[in-house]
């Protein structure tokens, strides 16, 4: 499965093919490339300004997301943002 997201302002993409991350130019310039053995990023979305990419981080033998990671449009990562794991027990479908 492939994945490409561009920028806003149609200068970076960035492309998901399982289970590498790839970040070029939309001129066609690889940038950086992001590949883990014990992990996978999914879901890269760019900011409204085109200047920051978020993206899903999950450890490969675990069945929840554990993280959200910014890059910037070059594949530099910026920051990480843990999400913390959540119990099934302990939550509930919305009412309508």
């Amino acid at each position: 499965r492939a994945v490409l997201a561009v920028a806003p302002d149609g200068r970076h993409a960035v492309i998901e093919l399982e289970p590498d991350i790839y970040f070029v130019t939309t001129a066609g310039e690889l940038l950086s490339t992001w590949h883990s053995e014990d992990s996978q990023l999914t879901q890269p979305t760019f900011s409204p300004d085109s200047q920051h990419i978020a993206l899903k981080l999950a450890q490969k033998d675990s069945d929840g997301l554990s993280a959200i990671v910014f890059f910037s449009p070059a594949g530099q990562e910026l920051s990480r943002v843990p999400v913390p794991p959540v119990d099934p027990a302990a939550t509930q479908p919305a009412k309508p």
